[in-house]
């Protein structure tokens, strides 16, 4: 009965941004929370941004709370299988039982708000239910006027910047650092990553807030994700045990490395999907595997600046098996991303149309066994379900496939 329920709920919650218009701004957040006696006010919160790099932070921070004896909440997006791994608690997710009790409550306090928005109000009245002691909170989108920016947190932290989303957040990176650097709150310590612009820190400095700045190269963005989140722990003077627990961990489809019988060579999943995502990735495959062409198989999204993440893409690749996302929002189509390949310089006998993720797995994990040619998966986070499936690897999913909504807040 739960299980009708809930993808009867989900399925309405992941058609609201269809319906309606979206307009900015966190009047529509701020009224609900009202309403629901705001619930963001029960814990201590950490609050992520970033272009690149917010989650697997966000994880580690959680995982090192937890581990040094705190009741902790993780909020995070999107996500891969089932929509309940937003939320988790004690990294347990939220039940079905629980999304179809809270989330109803959310839609009633929040009639006018985004699918983002609601999401997030459940997760407040979750972690509130739950009695977390801290709630480690990743934005969505931005910073400034995302859903989440209506929490006064214990600490902020902003990873990276570079171009994403700028149909949303501006075309510069001055006016993305500025959105993120929304949230940034009078007097609380903020953490920087390495490629944050200096502009940031003047808004810290505006706000009197401590401002860390993690400095230096890093050969992987793994590396530069324990750096920043390292920085995090210091300031909440963790156990030393609790921190190297937090540090090692790493979310699903973030460099993940796995086996597959008759292949010797390395198969990685990893969800870039912006220019700066592939930049990192394949400078992280360098450092972890040498330097080798990979046989990839690639989905996008439409929003994303495919130029620059296929120019970033092709002196890495010795073939490209093209695949359509699948979900509401709409994957780019594969004779398109095939015409950039094109243009950027790329033999047309190197670049495989497939109509469907299982499909293009299969033949390049063959290809792959014949000739031991590594094999990468990347791309949207809505390819990344049935990539595993068809690789022979357990995945929780819902009822009913659902992906991200086609507005991204």
């Amino acid at each position: 009965m739960h299980t009708i329920r809930y993808a009867e709920l989900i399925e309405q919650l992941f058609s609201v941004n269809v319906k309606k218009a979206m307009v900015l701004g966190l009047s529509r957040m701020q009224a609900a929370l009202k309403a629901l006696g705001n619930p963001e006010k029960a814990f201590r919160a950490i609050h992520v941004a970033g272009t690149n790099g917010k989650g697997s932070v966000s994880l580690k921070i959680a995982e090192a709370l937890s581990h040094d004896g705190s009741l902790v909440g993780l909020y995070t997006s999107p996500h891969i299988g089932t929509f309940r791994e937003r939320v988790l608690c004690q990294g347990v997710k939220i039940t079905e039982e629980e999304v179809t009790r809270l989330l109803p409550k959310a839609m009633k306090a929040g009639p006018q708000c985004t699918f983002f928005e609601l999401t997030t109000l459940m997760a407040f009245l979750y972690f509130k239910e739950k009695g977390v002691e801290w709630a480690v909170i990743e934005t969505g989108i931005g910073g400034r006027l995302d859903a989440t920016n209506v929490i006064v947190p214990a600490l902020s932290i902003i990873t990276s910047v570079s171009l994403d989303h700028t149909e949303w957040l501006g075309g510069t990176l001055e006016e993305i650092s500025l959105e993120k650097a929304g949230i940034i709150k009078e007097r609380v310590p903020v953490v920087l990553g390495p490629t944050v612009p200096g502009l940031v820190e003047d808004v810290a400095r505006e706000r009197n807030a401590l401002c860390i700045r993690v400095q230096g190269k890093f050969s992987s963005y793994d590396e530069e994700n324990r750096r920043v989140a390292l920085e995090a722990l210091t300031l909440l003077h963790l156990s030393e045990s609790a921190v190297a627990a937090g540090l090692a961990k790493r979310p699903s489809c973030r460099l993940e490395s796995v086996s597959l019988p008759g292949l010797s060579t390395p198969v990685v999943l990893d969800v870039a999907h912006n220019p700066g995502g592939f930049a990192s990735l394949f400078n992280s495959l360098n450092s972890l595997f040498g330097k080798k062409k990979w046989r990839l198989v690639l989905g996008m999204g439409k929003d994303k600046d495919h130029h620059a993440c296929l120019s970033a893409t092709v002196a890495h690749v010795e073939e490209i098996y093209l695949v359509r996302a699948t979900g509401s929002r709409e994957g780019t189509a594969t004779e398109y991303l095939e015409d950039i390949l094109l243009f950027l310089g790329m033999d047309k006998n190197r670049i495989v149309q497939c109509d469907s993720v299982k499909s293009a797995v299969n033949l390049a994990a063959s290809a792959s066994t014949n000739d031991q040619i590594p094999l990468l998966i990347a791309g949207t986070f809505f390819i990344m379900a049935d990539a595993k499936e068809a690789l022979g690897l357990s995945i929780e999913r819902d009822p009913v496939f659902l992906s991200d909504s086609k507005k991204p807040l």
